[in-house]
Parts: structure tokens; sequence; C-alpha cells
């Protein structure tokens, strides 16, 4: 089964995904290498980071309500919009003696964009789980390509600043942003009208009060916030430390495109091998606990393997 054996409507959104895993990809690696080479600086990106991340969580709140009232359309429009906004902040504006006002007039934008994008992105994806066999094929297909796209993105866009510096990446990813946009008037009005007024009893038994309330929710929450805040702290850990290792540019991309392929590879594993999920867990706390530590030997081949 192809591309071709997808509805009109999910090839539409396999195209969104796509295009805006690219876009994400070359934010979350040269828009920070961009800030640490200012000043490098850790305090810059961890400002960047909090600003982007709270601009997130706002919008995505405010994201489920505007879609019980509008589709996805609008969502995605709104985050290309953003879009624009952030890279335009970065190609005309110079960086101030006040860094941190710069680094927040783009990092807000770049957080509306993701808040909206992946809000609608979601809300896609619920949807189409409703078709198991099509869900299945999409998401098998964004799997591969979306592996593809980060291993490729980051060696393109190291090529592209190396020849043409930051400014005409800046313009490659308006134009990109611009494709998205031209994708998101043709995507199915997909939206949360008349969801909540349908399954009220469901959402009122799901409310949070209650599921704190029972112990394992509580474990379920706690959970997913300790693995919010150390995955925060590993990103920004792993940026610093790959742009200490290296200044150049395709290097970096070459590393990061590393990364990708040894977790495209574990993940191949995963799902090849058939093991309890505890198992897993343990490994992987494992692995990233050696990452942490072999970090620590000078050795240039050592730095980069803790890396990938």
């Amino acid at each position: 089964m192809g591309i071709t054996s997808l509805s009109a409507g999910l090839r539409k959104i396999l195209l969104m995904n796509v295009i805006g895993n690219v876009i994400f990809i070359y934010i979350n690696l040269f828009v920070n290498l961009f800030i640490w080479e200012k000043n490098k600086q850790i305090g810059d990106l961890a400002w960047y980071h909090f600003i982007l991340y709270l601009s997130w969580v706002i919008i995505f709140i405010l994201s489920a309500h505007l879609l019980t009232k509008r589709s996805i359309r609008m969502l995605v429009v709104l985050a290309a919009i953003c879009g624009f906004a952030a890279f335009l902040v970065l190609q005309l504006a110079p960086f101030s003696d006040r860094p941190l006002m710069f680094i927040s007039s783009f990092a807000v934008p770049c957080g509306f964009m993701f808040g909206f994008f992946y809000a609608a992105n979601n809300l896609s994806i619920t949807q189409l789980s409703k078709d198991k066999e099509q869900f299945t094929h999409f998401m098998a297909l964004a799997n591969i390509i979306n592996h593809l796209v980060s291993m490729t993105v980051p060696l393109g866009s190291a090529l592209i600043i190396e020849h043409f510096s930051y400014k005409g990446s800046f313009v490659l990813m308006l134009m990109i942003v611009g494709l998205l946009l031209a994708v998101s008037l043709g995507l199915p009005k997909i939206t949360l009208q008349g969801v909540f007024h349908l399954e009220d009893a469901l959402y009122r038994r799901a409310a949070w009060v209650k599921l704190m309330a029972n112990p394992p929710g509580v474990w379920l929450q706690l959970s997913f916030a300790a693995a919010g805040i150390f995955y925060m702290f590993q990103g920004l850990f792993v940026l610093v430390f790959t742009f200490s290792v290296t200044g150049s540019k395709l290097t970096i991309g070459l590393l990061n495109a590393g990364y990708m392929l040894a977790a495209a590879i574990a993940n191949f594993i995963y799902r090849r091998t058939r093991g309890k999920e505890q198992v897993w867990m343990i490994v992987s706390i494992l692995f990233i606990g050696a990452g942490f530590l072999i970090s620590l030997f000078p050795a240039a081949f050592i730095l980069i393997l803790s890396i990938s």
C-alpha cells in the first residue's frame, strides 16, 4: 500500500505533518545554534526554551477551545502566520544589546506556532483513529517519512547555512511556511464542534480533580510531569553539549542525523522484539544514564558517542 491508497484528506494531513516537522526540526536545532553563537550563554538558551514552552502551553489550551467553534484549517493558518512572524523577526531584526527581549520577540511566535499546529495535528490523528486500517497505514507512512526528514533536514539546513548564512536559511523557511499555509487551505474541516455536548458526561467523568483522586491517576500524572521535566533538561543539555563539542554546522547536522538514526534503529528493534514494557523502560533508562556518564570522558569520539 502506498500513499495513493490514502484518502485525499489524509494525504493532505500527511503533507501538513511532514512540512510541520521540517520547520520544527530546523527550529529545534539551528535557531538554538543561532542564539548560542551570539553570546555562547546557556542562560540565553534557557530563556528561549522557557518563553517557547510557556507560549506553547497557553496557545495549546486556547486552541482546544477554539476547535469547538472552528476547524483545524483555522489553527494551521494561524500556525503559519506565527511562523511568518518568527522568521521575519529572525531575518530583519538585529541582535540587540538586550538579548532577552530579542529572543522573546521570536520565541513567542514560535511557541504560538507549535501550539496551534500540534493542537490541529493531535485532533487530526484522533479523528483518523476511527478508521483502524487507514489510521495504521497513515501512521506507518508518517513514521517512515518523518524518520527520513529527521535525518536529512539537519544536513540540508547545515549546507544552506554554510553557503548562504542564516539569512538564506530563514528565507527558505519563510517559503516552507508559505507552503504550509497553502496546504492548510485544503485540509479537511475537522472540528470538535458538538463533541462536548454529545459526550458531556464522559468529560465530566474525566475531570482532572477526579483523576487525581485515583491513586493510579496520581502516579500517572506525576510520571508525566517527571518525564516532561527530564526531557526538557535533556534537550537543553544535548544542544549545549553538542554546540560545545564542535562549532561546525555540518558536523552538528551530522551528529543530529546520527542521533535520529540511532533513535530509528532503537524504535525498529523495539517493534520487532517482543518483551515487557517495563523491561524496555529499564533498558532505556540505562542507555540514558550511560550517555550522561560517558560524556564525562574528554575523548572526542566518546563525546560524540554519548550524544548519539
